[in-house]
């Protein structure tokens, strides 16, 4: 059966008491994360902030999540699901 894979909220947290930087990808099958495929890229998250996007997104086939951000204090939630 076909499925599709989506995204439908993104939940940013940085405990730090430093800005930081958040980049998320959809990757596509067989690729690497890059300026191409990004969702947020270097999107500045404030000290001791949470930000929470809401909207849907379509994940590629067989496709990943990549994630990274400039401290080790950001904490990056992602929720979705299948629909046939």
């Amino acid at each position: 059966a076909f499925s599709t894979s989506h995204i439908n909220t993104i939940n940013i947290c940085n405990t730090s008491s430093s800005a930081a930087t958040v980049s998320v990808y959809l990757v596509p099958y067989g690729g690497t994360a890059s300026s191409a495929n990004a969702v947020f890229y270097n999107v500045p998250v404030p000290a001791n902030t949470t930000v929470l996007w809401e909207s849907v997104l379509i994940l590629p086939a067989n496709g990943t999540i990549q994630v990274s951000a400039s401290t080790t204090a950001v904490t990056i939630m992602i929720a979705g699901g299948t629909s046939a």
